[in-house]
């Protein structure tokens, strides 16, 4: 059975073995946030790395 796991404040580490010998995908942007993909090159878990993005300024042209 494939259960998913949430794991939080494991940034940039593998939340399945802690290796940071991970592989990103493109950033993909969402309504709530954007995430990164990601394969673990250690043992093989993949995953999203997700960031909220918060307003910043905005800058007139």
């Amino acid at each position: 059975m494939n259960e998913n796991k949430t794991v939080t404040h494991c940034e940039g580490e593998c939340g399945c073995c802690g290796s940071v010998n991970l592989e990103f995908g493109p950033l993909e942007a969402g309504n709530n946030g954007a995430h990164y993909p990601f394969m673990c090159k250690n043992c093989g878990a993949s995953g999203k790395a997700w960031y909220n993005i918060e307003y910043s300024k905005t800058i007139m042209e």
